[in-house]
This record gives C-alpha cells, sequence and structure tokens, in this order.
C-alpha cells in the first residue's frame, strides 16, 4: 500500500532525473491515450443509436479534407520551439501571431474547396459540414502558445490535462444536438465544442496571454528552421496514406477493408505506443547537451521499446493464424499473413522513430526529411513490384520492407552521429533476443503438436517473455521512490506575460 502510495505521488510531481521524467511522461501519454480512445468508443456508442451511418460518413469526408489541408500547410514552429535550447520567451508572440495567419488561410481555403471536396467523394450535402469543420484549425491556433514550456520541460501530466479538457464537453454537446437535430451537426457540434475547451484550458494550465505581434526578424528565422519539419508534416502524410491509396486503386474496397483492419491490429500496440515514446523522447533529447548522456539516453530507449514491443511483433510473427481466429473471426482469416508483415512493420517504424526523434533534436533536420522521402520511395517501389502479386499481403510486405529499409537507415544515421560502435550495436540488441528467445524455442518446440496447443504454449511463452523483460525494465527504471517527498513542487517556467523586444 505504501509503495502504491509513493508510486502515485512519484506519478505527480515534476521533480527527478531526466530519465525520470521522461518515463513519467511516457506514462501520462499512455494513459491519456487509453482515455481518449475509451471516451471514444463511449461517443460512437451514445450518438451511434440516435444517428445514421450516413451522418458519420460526412463528417469523415469533411475531416479527411481538413486533414488533407492541415498536413500539408503546417508550420512546424511548435516543433522548433520545443527543439530550441535558448529561452523562447521573446518568440511566443510572434509565434502564435503566424499561427493565427495560417490558421486564417487555411480555413478561408478550406471554406472555398468545400463544395469540390463534397463532389469528389459524391457527397455534395456534406459541404457545409467542411465549411464548419474549417473552423477547427482556426480555433486550434487560438491555442496559448505558452503549453509549449509544458514539453520543454517534459511537464506532460498538465500537458496531458488541457488536451483531455475536451472530452467531456464534446461528448456532452454531441449528445444535445443528436436529442435536438438527429443528424450530422451534432457531430459537428461536438468537435468544436471539444476544440473551445481545450483553448480555454491552455489558457488556465499556463500563466501567459499572448498578443498580436509580428517581429518580421523573428518571424523569418523561425519560419527557416521550422520549414524542415513542414516538410516532415507533408512527407509524414504521404508516406502514412500512400499504401491505403494503392490498394484501393488497384484492388478496390474490400481489399483497402482487409488491409485496414490487419494495420489497426498489428501496428496498434507497436507504432501506437512508439508515437507516445517517441512525443517524449523528442523534447528529452533537445534538453540533453552532454554527448555522454544522449548516447546513453538513445540506448535506453531504443533497448526499453525494442523490449516492449517484442512481445507482440513475436505473437503476431509467430501465430498470426491464432491472433486472427481469437480476435477477428474466421471471416477474416485472410489477414493472418498480412499480420505477420505488418508486425515488423511496426517493429522498424518505432525503432526508426526512436532515431527520428534523436536526428530532429540534434538539428539534422534535413537528413530527417531525406529519409522520410527514402521511406516514400521505397514504398512506391516495393507496392509496385507486391501488390500486383500478392493483393493486400503484398502491401503489406511492402509496408515491411519500406519500413526496414528506412528505419535500418534511421537509427544507422543516429549511431554515427553519437559515435557509437558494434559493440553498442550487440549490447542494445542482446535484451531483445533474450525476450524473443521463449518464442522461438517453444515454437520449435511445439511444431509437432496440433492446432490445440497453440495456445498454450503461447501464453506459457508470453509469461517467460513478459518476466525477463520486467527484469530488464526493473534494472534500467530503477526510482528511488522513498527520496520523493509529497511536498515536492510542480516546477514551471516563470514566463513574464510581456516578452521583451530585444
Amino acid at each position: 500500500m505504501a509503495f502504491t502510495r509513493a508510486g502515485l505521488r512519484w506519478l505527480f510531481v515534476a521533480q527527478g532525473t531526466l530519465k525520470e521524467q521522461a518515463l513519467r511522461g511516457t506514462i501520462w501519454l499512455v494513459l491519456a491515450e487509453g482515455f481518449t480512445r475509451l471516451a471514444g468508443v463511449i461517443k460512437i456508442a451514445v450518438l451511434g443509436r440516435l444517428l445514421s451511418p450516413r451522418d458519420f460518413g460526412l463528417l469523415g469526408i469533411a475531416l479527411l479534407i481538413q486533414e488533407w489541408v492541415g498536413s500539408l500547410t503546417q508550420t512546424g514552429i511548435s516543433a522548433t520551439l520545443v527543439s530550441q535550447r535558448s529561452d523562447i520567451r521573446s518568440d511566443l508572440d510572434t509565434a502564435w501571431t503566424i499561427g493565427l495567419i495560417r490558421g486564417f488561410l487555411v480555413c478561408t481555403l478550406i471554406f472555398f474547396l468545400a463544395p469540390w471536396g463534397a463532389n469528389y467523394f459524391d457527397a455534395p450535402e456534406a459541404a457545409p459540414i467542411v465549411r464548419l469543420t474549417a473552423l477547427l484549425t482556426l480555433l486550434w491556433e487560438l491555442v496559448n502558445p505558452g503549453v509549449v514550456y509544458l514539453r520543454r520541460e517534459l511537464n506532460f501530466r498538465k500537458d496531458v490535462t488541457w488536451r483531455l479538457s475536451g472530452v467531456l464537453p464534446g461528448l456532452l454537446a454531441g449528445l444535445v444536438g443528436a436529442l435536438l437535430w438527429r443528424n450530422v451537426w451534432a457531430l459537428a457540434a461536438s468537435l468544436v465544442a471539444a476544440r473551445i475547451a481545450e483553448v480555454i484550458a491552455s489558457y488556465r494550465v499556463f500563466p501567459y496571454r499572448p498578443r498580436l505581434q509580428l517581429d518580421w526578424r523573428r518571424a523569418r528565422r523561425l519560419l527557416h528552421t521550422a520549414k524542415w519539419f513542414s516538410w516532415m508534416n507533408v512527407t509524414g502524410f504521404f508516406e502514412r496514406q500512400l499504401d491505403s491509396l494503392a490498394t484501393a486503386r488497384l484492388l478496390g474496397a474490400g481489399a483497402l477493408g482487409y488491409y485496414q483492419v490487419a494495420a489497426q491490429l498489428a501496428l496498434l500496440p507497436t507504432v501506437g505506443l512508439g508515437s507516445k515514446v517517441e512525443a517524449v523522447l523528442f523534447p528529452t533529447f533537445a534538453r540533453v547537451e552532454d554527448s555522454e548522456r544522449l548516447r546513453q539516453g538513445f540506448l535506453t530507449a531504443l533497448q526499453a521499446l525494442a523490449l516492449v514491443i517484442a512481445l507482440p511483433v513475436c505473437v503476431l510473427t509467430l501465430y498470426p493464424e491464432l491472433v486472427t481466429g481469437l480476435l477477428l473471426g474466421p471471416k477474416w482469416s485472410p489477414v493472418a499473413a498480412a499480420l505477420a508483415w505488418l508486425a515488423w512493420a511496426g517493429f522498424a517504424r518505432v525503432l526508426g522513430g526512436v532515431a527520428a526523434a534523436l536526428l530532429q533534436a540534434s538539428g539534422r533536420l534535413r537528413t530527417a526529411v531525406a529519409l522520410q522521402v527514402l521511406r516514400i520511395a521505397a514504398l512506391g517501389g516495393f507496392l509496385y513490384l507486391l501488390v500486383p502479386r500478392f493483393g493486400f499481403t503484398g502491401t503489406a510486405a511492402a509496408a515491411a520492407a519500406a519500413a526496414l529499409v528506412t528505419g535500418s537507415a534511421q537509427v544507422v544515421a543516429a549511431w554515427r552521429l553519437l559515435g557509437l560502435g558494434r559493440r553498442d550495436f550487440l549490447a542494445a540488441g542482446k535484451p531483445t533476443a533474450l525476450v524473443s528467445l521463449p518464442f522461438l524455442v517453444l515454437r520449435i518446440a511445439s511444431a509437432p503438436l496440433d492446432s490445440r496447443w497453440e495456445l498454450p504454449v503461447l501464453v506459457i511463452s508470453a509469461c517467460a517473455s513478459v518476466f525477463v523483460a520486467a527484469g530488464r525494465l526493473r534494472n534500467d527504471f530503477s526510482i528511488r521512490l522513498e527520496n520523493l517527498r509529497v511536498s515536492d513542487p510542480v516546477v514551471i517556467p516563470r514566463v513574464p506575460d510581456r516578452p521583451s523586444r530585444t
């Protein structure tokens, strides 16, 4: 009981070593992701009884158009502010003003593109909804620019707090709208209410009040650095969409449905976790100035992530038919082979993401963008070769091959940047090999047995693997809870309401 109280106390303070702060931030982001997904399920379960599938489809079209335009016009200034090691107080107002200008332009563009986009999807009635969702981009740019300090200082508890503040207002607004209107406008009202609540919460969680101010010298400097983050957003958008686009174009909607279900099942336990950890690693690496500490931090993060995701990768690789039958049922059996390929795609993307976070935090933005372009080119080439011959399983294989090629290149680039050697590579891979060993040994030993033994063997392998991984993680992330006091203050940088003009 005392250990539980100490653990909770550790989770709610903002002090400790950089490793502890990074681990605490990861926990908060994972908890927030779980809460968000649960709230989404509840929202769909409630509103799904009051609205038609067509209503959800119209909103989906509107959000897709907004995502397209928004992703292609991201400035990347927020990531730039997080990565800078110098004082950013005097840049906040200029960054906020640039965001407002961008939000207004994007909102206007989406407003005029709405009829064309709706007709492209053969849903002209979606045009008014598209125009309403255009306001979401403008609303988002009203967020307090000072919250960037929360990520810079790894205070993810407060960062998560304001980002989740719109969940309940959005659910209530959607429910009231569904009872009053019984159409897609209830869903749109839910999104707008959630976004307004987030904007308000951003000003309550951090004591900074921005003002309209455009310093052209600062603006040019910010945009010059941020352009590489912007290019990363653009290339990342095409990277995420290319496999589904090729599947839909070449194989049809049915194959796309199989592939997307397989991708959700295979990538959620790997890429889903990896994305949260990468969100912590980027500001963490940006704060480290000592090269030796940076090397140790990178190796520790790489080992820990590889340990955690090794278990689902082994399960999906060695038991894809069993997983498909248990979770999806017999009608989804064609996705089994795709699951195995996508498991390795997720593994490579996660480890490559750790290296990408290091490259971005170290200012190697051109290298990071070049590697993303390499992934798009590799994915396009593999799709061209494999999809016509192997269907959506070929799509999964192409995604895995492209991720392995690019992930390896990203890790090699990070390896050279840090000056690491072959011994470091062997030391980094050893724990993952030990975690994977029970799966390989028991799978080979149980090969002569019939399929009834697959599930027991899988459970035994997983238990052995978790035992090994827990031991390694406990050694790597040992936390002295007894040294923390309840009175430890939460550290928030003091930022004046009005930055200097110097």
